[in-house]
């Protein structure tokens, strides 16, 4: 879009909006271009593009002084994404949050635009181990912000749905013996977990690079977790470039992690088709 051009909702996040939240996809669509723009004129901001999104309109407006970006997600969850966002921004390892408010429609977070911001999946390779573990480093230790959802019953309640819609693009649902031996592997863990500050969601494309080649976590999914599950996803998900097994044991190394823990996590996120 160009600075003079009324940004939209993409066609697609609509229809991923309608199959994930059909009981506010409408009210969401209806109201995401007017909540947007109120937001860019009390920061006086010019909107100069959509960026990509799966399930929310996220626009990037420039002010006098910077970049900002304006997210509007119609996530239920919203909220507890925000107040992971501002968690994790809080430790620098995650754009600073400048303002986050919740309506009955959704949830708008005005951050700070990492430049260049590329996507790390986008880099089609993973940086060097000790990159990414300098970027995770400073969550070891933290707990969650209290109130949280839990990663344990958000990982159960995906296992046990035979019908579940919100899936990566090309998956099916795991079959029956695949997620009964990962629901088993959930409840060992369970057992002692403690739930911590985690990104939640910690995938290639949620890590932008930025000055300097510094990555950058963005998006959380909001819940409080284990940093071994982040190490997880991002060993999973960037499955493509480097095994998985390989990855997990080298930031589980430069983190000072259990690996055994961290490969259990594997096992459960795949078969709960995070």
């Amino acid at each position: 879009m160009t600075d003079t051009a009324p940004f939209t909702v993409p066609a697609e996040v609509i229809r991923e909006v309608r199959t994930r939240w059909p009981h506010v996809a409408g009210t969401w669509s209806d109201s995401a271009t007017a909540e947007l723009q109120r937001f860019c004129d009390r920061y006086e901001a010019t909107p100069t593009r959509v960026m990509p999104s799966r399930s929310g309109l996220i626009v990037k407006a420039d002010t006098a002084s910077r970049p900002l970006v304006f997210r509007y997600s119609p996530d239920p969850n919203g909220a507890a994404q925000a107040t992971v966002a501002a968690a994790l921004a809080a430790l620098d390892v995650s754009p600073a949050v400048r303002e986050t408010a919740t309506t009955p429609h959704g949830t708008t977070t005005v951050l700070d635009f990492i430049t260049p911001g590329t996507p790390l999946g986008d880099a089609n390779t993973l940086p060097c181990p000790d990159h990414i573990g300098a970027m995770l480093r400073p969550l070891i230790g933290r707990p969650a912000p209290p109130g949280l959802p839990s990663l344990v019953d958000w990982l159960r309640d995906r296992l046990t749905d035979d019908h579940l819609a919100d899936l990566p693009p090309g998956r099916a649902v795991a079959p029956p013996s695949e997620r009964r031996a990962a629901l088993a592997l959930l409840d060992s863990l369970s057992c002692d977990h403690v739930p911590a500050l985690c990104h939640g969601d910690a995938s290639p494309w949620n890590i932008l690079y930025g000055p300097a080649g510094r990555p950058y976590l963005i998006d959380p999914r909001g819940i409080g977790g284990e940093l071994m599950y982040d190490v997880a996803v991002i060993a999973m998900k960037g499955g493509r470039f480097i095994p998985a097994v390989r990855t997990a044991a080298a930031l589980a190394r430069s983190l000072g992690l259990s690996l055994g823990r961290t490969e259990t996590w594997l096992r459960i996120a795949h078969a709960a088709r995070v």
